[in-house]
Parts: structure tokens; sequence; C-alpha cells
């Protein structure tokens, strides 16, 4: 007669749901490793006795002690009990295990598991939020000491770590909001009508930016217009320029300037002539050079060598986009020469706001605040171009007809 003996399954236990949040902790949770097997095969029925307590202690092993189990009974009634901080408590068992054609299974409670991270201090759980933020945004490991110094610095001040404003453009917004002249310094576009147009192109927006807060950061910069930096007369600053040597150095040193001083300053106690260094040079802003643009800067003549030579010392006034009609569709192609009177009427909307200041219909450089040797001192500017310092792929050689290249000696 065949003996249908009911088969024991091994006590399941199921994870809470408060264990199956997502969180960070569960990297430091104290867990220990168990081998627990997620079925129990079918086994032979023609045995009375199915269920092994020291087979079943093959599994309750903790995989953190590597000797063998000791030889007694207490030893195995313990290790087959489940522990409550097992990986396989929370995530190797599902609601519902069958085992075989019997489809046993065991509905009793798990024991309370401890909430995440209740073995660490609030400071730890925090830098480990931390971290994982740092590495979702791919930021450098320096990244977390400069924000560490950050907020220790913002906490000792009383910094409320709640603002009203949570956003980066909402605090950019109201710094825009708190200077009245905080958008001055941004560029605007100038839409202009080219002279000899494409055929896919008639008009056109150029980049420009205002030369008076330009030229202003310059001259208003204290440090920037310290003595070491300057090549002026200490003592008489507005005076013109000699070189200290008799000698062709600096750019005032030359002819032009000179004669720039007797033509343009009627009153050397309260006239500063700035003459301006003007350079333009294009560049690929793509990787197969299809696409450039041509960057327009100016800096004042009065900085020394030395002081231009730094980026700090240039601003821009523009730039200056290159126009190429490569369409197969294109009957016509634009001569040297229109390709110049294009480029020019590029610049000539770039250098309005220096030539309103020029003519005297901008007045903001007249009584206006600068330093000079570290001294706050009040005068008017004038700022005539001195020289322009041109490395660009229009081909003046092309267009003599239009342009007059003019070469002049060294004592310019």
């Amino acid at each position: 007669m065949f003996n249908q003996t009911a088969v024991i399954a091994p006590t399941t236990q199921f994870p809470s749901k408060k264990a199956s949040t997502k969180t960070t902790a569960q990297l430091f949770k104290k867990q220990r490793l168990r081998l627990n097997p997620t079925y129990a095969p079918e086994l032979p029925t023609n045995n009375t006795n199915t269920h092994n307590p020291r087979d079943q202690s093959m599994y309750d092993d903790d995989d953190d002690d590597v000797s063998l189990p000791p030889e007694n009974d207490d030893y195995e009634s313990g290790s087959a009990l489940m522990d409550e901080h097992s990986i396989a408590s929370e995530e190797s068992f599902g609601s519902e295990v069958s085992f075989g054609n019997h489809g046993v299974a065991d509905t009793t409670e798990s024991p309370p598991v401890e909430s995440d991270y209740s073995c660490f201090s609030t400071s730890q759980q925090c830098v480990t939020s931390l971290m994982y933020l740092l590495d979702e945004m791919e930021c450098p490991d320096y990244g977390f000491k400069v924000i560490m110094d950050w907020a220790r610095n913002c906490f000792e001040v009383g910094f409320d770590f709640n603002p009203k404003c949570k956003t980066r453009s909402g605090n950019l917004q109201w710094m825009y909001d708190a200077l009245h002249n905080a958008e001055q310094m941004l560029p605007h576009l100038e839409l202009i009508e080219l002279p000899d147009p494409l055929p896919n192109v008639k008009n056109m927006n150029v980049i420009c930016y205002d030369f008076v807060p330009q030229l202003l950061s310059i001259l208003q910069n204290q440090t920037m217009m310290s003595g070491k930096n300057l090549v002026l007369d200490p003592n008489n600053p507005l005076a013109m320029y000699r070189p200290h040597d008799g000698r062709l150095g600096e750019a005032l040193s030359g002819s032009v300037y000179r004669d720039m001083y007797r033509r343009l300053v009627s009153n050397p106690s309260r006239q500063l002539l700035c003459p301006l260094i003007c350079y333009t040079d294009g560049t690929q802003v793509d990787s197969l050079s299809r696409f450039g643009v041509e960057p327009f800067l100016f800096t004042p003549a009065v900085l020394s060598h030395a002081a231009r030579c730094k980026a700090e010392a240039w601003r821009p006034l523009g730039y200056v986009q290159q126009l190429k009609s490569n369409l197969q569709s294109d009957q016509r192609k634009l001569s040297s020469s229109a390709k110049a009177r294009n480029y020019h009427a590029q610049l000539q909307a770039m250098l309005k706001s220096l030539q309103r200041v020029q003519t005297g219909a901008d007045s903001r450089l007249q009584n206006v605040e600068i330093y000079l040797f570290g001294k706050c001192v009040q005068v008017d500017v004038l700022c005539p171009i001195l020289l322009i310092a041109v490395d660009t792929a229009l081909q003046l050689t092309n267009s003599v007809d239009i342009i007059q290249v003019t070469q002049r000696e060294c004592s310019m």
C-alpha cells in the first residue's frame, strides 16, 4: 500500500513593507549572508522520514563562519531559525512559494525587521546621502570637501538651509533684480540687412556688446588700474605718455598716439586719452570646421604690455559670423568685394556703441569715476582706436580696389 506522507517545508519568512523601501540604507545595513533554498524539491514518498534536521542545517550555516558547525543538537536547532537580518529574509522569497505539486505555502508572520540605517548615526546617514548625490551628478572627488566647507561656513554665519528660492535660475533672477546695471554686460542682438545678400540669407542678427560698460569694467577695476599695470606717469596720469628711456616700446610710444593727443585733448587736467587696441581672429566652432566665428575684442592701451597679455584685460565688442553659401543650387557666388562689404556691415553694427561715444551722442564716459594708481578720480574718457590687429580668413589682397592696406614704420 502506497504511504503518502506530507512534505515538511522549511520555514519561509516574507519581507516587511518597511524593508522593501528603496533607500540608500541597503548598502550599509548589517546583514549576514545565508544560503536558503527558494524551493524544496519533491522527496521520494516511499520513506517515512522525509525531513532530516541535519540536512536542513546545511542550508542554515552562516557564511560569516568558515569553520564547521559543532556536532550538537542545540546548535543545529538554533541555526535552523531564520536570521532577521539576512538578505534572504528581505529579497529571496516572494509572497508565495510552491513546493512540488503540493502548493504548500507558509503563512507564518515574519518577525519585525529593524528600520534602515538604524545602526548608523545621523552624521553617517547624511554623509552617505551626499556622496550618492555627488556620484549621480558626476561631481569630481574634491567636490565633497568643497561642499562640506561651504556648508560649515554657512552654518556658522546662520544661513537658513530652507530658503524661499531653491533653484539656480530663481536665485539668479533676484540677483539681477537687485542690481540696476546687472544686464549691461550681457550681449544683445542687432538685426542688419546684408549689402550683398546670399540666395538664402537676406538679413542676420549680429551679437553685440555695449561698449561703455565693457570699458568701465576695466577702468573701474582698482586692481587692474594699479601702478603695476599702468604705463602712465603716476605723478600726472592725464599728461601725454613719454617713455622713461626715450625708446620705442609700449603702444603709446609711437607717433600715432602723440598725434591723437595733440588733436583730441583740449583740457589736459580733465580729459584722459585712452586709446583702444582691437583684435579679431576667426575660429572654428564645430569639429568639421564648417562654421566659424570671429570675436572682436579690445583693450585700453594705457595698460602695459604685460597686463594686456592676460585674458582679463580684454573685453568683447561682438562676434562676426563667417557667411558661406555652399548650396549646390546657388547660381551666383559672392565676389571677394561682396564678402568684404557683408563683413564690414557686421563690424559697423558692433562698433555702433563706440561710434556714439566718439561723436558725443553717448555721454556716459564724461565726468565718470575711474581708478588711477589706486585713487578714484573724475575724468572725461576719450577712446579713439589706436590699432586693429587682424588675423582673419578674409583675403584683403583680392579686394584692394575697395580696401587700402596701409603700412607704417615701427615708430607708429
